[in-house]
Parts: structure tokens; C-alpha cells; sequence
């Protein structure tokens, strides 16, 4: 079974780089940059991931706890797109299971990408 994304953000230079590093990763992205079909689609899709990109605040968080409170969503594993490393109750409140830091490197978010694939197995 093919691993499947929900990649939320605003930005479609940020959607472009993650989308071609679940590709290469063998993951299909689902792209949203509105947040109200990201929360449908998360609401009722099974996702492997939900990889949202962190400063598109409050709307990230929202997706998050919205996504993890749906019955196929419940372990789905949750990546933050960051500038910075968030605070110890931001990564605790949202369950946040991997970072990737920008600027977005191939390599980085390849290992960070190849890391959570284990994790949804």
C-alpha cells in the first residue's frame, strides 16, 4: 500500500519542494494551500501524514488536532515544515512527530520523509 500525504501550506514554493521530496520518497502528496479543504479532506481521507507547513499559524495547529480527531486519522504521523524549532508545549500540544527545517534541502527532507515512512508502517 502506497503511503499517502496531506500537505498543507500557503506557499506554493514550499507545496512544490515537499511534493517532490514525498515523490522521491514513494509518498503521494495531496496538496491543499486552503485551509478548509485541507480540514475536509482531513476530517474524512486516511492519511499517512499530514505535513503542514508551521507558519501558516493558527491554521496549522487547527489542521493538526482536526486531522488526529477524525476515526482515520487518529495515528497519522504529523511533520512540521519550521524556520525554528517550536516550543516544548507546541510540539507537545500539536504531537508533532518530525521537523523539517527550511530552507528545504533534498537531502534533508528526504531523511526526515524516508524516517517517517518507518514510523507509519
Amino acid at each position: 500500500m502506497a503511503f499517502r500525504a496531506l500537505l498543507f501550506s500557503k506557499s506554493s514554493e514550499t507545496n512544490a519542494a515537499m511534493t517532490a521530496a514525498c515523490e522521491r520518497t514513494g509518498i503521494r502528496a495531496e496538496v491543499c494551500s486552503d485551509i478548509f479543504t485541507a480540514i475536509e479532506k482531513g476530517k474524512k481521507r486516511a492519511f499517512s501524514c499530514v505535513i503542514a507547513d508551521w507558519a501558516d499559524q493558527p491554521e496549522t495547529s487547527f489542521l493538526l488536532k482536526r486531522a488526529r480527531e477524525s476515526a482515520p486519522n487518529r495515528d497519522t504521523v504529523a511533520i512540521a515544515i519550521v524556520d525554528h524549532e517550536p516550543r516544548p508545549a507546541e510540539l507537545r500540544d500539536n504531537r508533532l512527530d518530525f521537523l523539517i527545517y527550511r530552507p528545504i534541502s533534498a537531502e534533508e527532507s528526504d531523511a526526515v520523509l524516508a524516517k517517517a515512512c518507518q514510523q507509519m508502517q
